[in-house]
């Protein structure tokens, strides 16, 4: 008698690693392909359009029950959240949803919708305890100024060479002229100069650059041996690049250009979260004796603001495409420095002066700082990460 299949049958004629995630392994969902086991039982037994993962849009108005069993069923799962929860449960399992067969488990999560908003406000669920993930539903208002803040960011940096996430301090010294950004940083300047001047001038290149640049630095980031410090330059490139890619229109790409690369934005959005879940898992415990208050100040603002934008804009980018987002709670665990006005000091001795003026304590959690704030828009940098992070995470 011969061992008993597990894979699909799509893996194993490729002679592919299969995920065994249902109703469609990982590798099926990547390549929208029909997913079917030989062993499944009959009541599993699903069509073409169903087999396939194509994780559901929500349009206009939608039930809160039928959001929870989507999620329950793993039917709003993208490629991205299966390879970021095989990552955050340490290889636990390979990527497929944990079963949840537990009568009092399934009825938490049925009790639990009362989390979730009006039918026209922001929805939160937390549907999975075991893995602390979360599903949210933006209005459009809310969605809308949290694309503008972003699409902000890449016209700040053309122009000054620092952004809401990007600080010219920490490359520059105690100037603010950017000229010794690090070299990927660097690149993507220039790529958000052309798209600042605009006009016909190779604008059909526009984007080819754009999206070769991305993937070229990602293979950089992930191969080479970088420093720390070197991996953090790496990823706010990418994340400045990327929200030209996903939130700007990109008028010169047909519609045949934009399908065939939506498998590859898929797959450099999951690097680029990787990109940044190295700097949370690798983030020094210690600075080196040698920086002065504000470099430090700096460095570790930097870090922090990489982690928290690179899980925005993707936030964002499956809102817009998709109507919803889930990402781990890891972000909102992160230590959050409510001292945001230091951030526009351009000299340690404006940021010390600031300093002196700010009372303590420094460091909250996030979900304290979204209490206490409320979003302004006035502006200035350090308001609009402070709106970025209002708008994406308050209760």
């Amino acid at each position: 008698m011969g061992l008993l299949q597990r894979s699909c049958q799509a893996c194993v004629k490729a002679r592919r690693r299969c995920t065994i995630a249902y109703p469609c392994c990982a590798r099926c969902s990547a390549k929208r392909i029909p997913c079917h086991y030989t062993n499944g039982p009959s009541h599993t037994e699903k069509t073409w359009s169903d087999s396939v993962i194509q994780p559901r849009k929500l349009n206009g108005e939608y039930s809160e029950q039928a959001l929870i069993l989507d999620v329950y069923h793993g039917r709003l799962d993208t490629r991205l959240q299966n390879f970021r929860r095989q990552v955050l449960c340490e290889d636990s399992y390979d990527g497929s949803r944990p079963p949840i067969t537990d009568p009092s488990v399934l009825s938490w999560t049925q009790e639990a919708s009362g989390a979730l908003s009006k039918r026209h406000g922001n929805s939160l669920q937390i549907f999975n305890p075991l893995h602390l993930e979360i599903v949210q539903v933006f209005d459009q208002a809310t969605l809308q100024q949290l694309a503008s803040i972003l699409r902000s960011f890449p016209a700040q940096f053309a122009q000054h060479g620092s952004t809401a996430f990007v600080h010219s301090g920490l490359y520059d010294g105690d100037d603010s002229n950017s000229n010794n950004l690090s070299l990927p940083l660097k690149q993507v300047r220039d790529i958000c100069c052309s798209y600042q001047l605009g006009g016909e001038y190779l604008a059909d290149r526009r984007f080819h650059t754009l999206r070769l640049t991305i993937q070229r630095l990602l293979r950089l980031a992930i191969r080479s041996i970088n420093t720390f410090a070197e991996t953090v330059a790496y990823a706010q490139a990418i994340i400045v690049a990327q929200i030209i890619r996903l939130l700007e229109p990109q008028e010169t790409v047909t519609k045949e250009e934009e399908e065939d690369d939506y498998e590859d934005i898929e797959r450099d959005n999951e690097k680029m979260w990787a990109l940044t879940h190295t700097l949370w898992q690798h983030a020094p415990t210690q600075l080196s004796p040698t920086l002065s208050p504000w470099k430090a100040w700096l460095f570790s603002e930097n870090v922090r603001r990489t982690i928290m934008i690179c899980n925005v804009l993707l936030g964002v980018y499956s809102s817009l495409s998709r109507g919803y987002t889930m990402h781990p709670l890891c972000v909102e665990a992160l230590p959050f420095d409510a001292r945001t006005g230091l951030w526009d000091a351009q000299s340690e001795a404006a940021w010390m002066a600031t300093a002196k003026r700010i009372p303590g304590p420094y460091l909250v959690t996030l979900s304290h700082f979204t209490r206490l704030k409320h979003p302004t828009g006035d502006g200035s940098e350090s308001t609009q990460f402070e709106d970025l992070l209002l708008l994406s995470f308050m209760r």
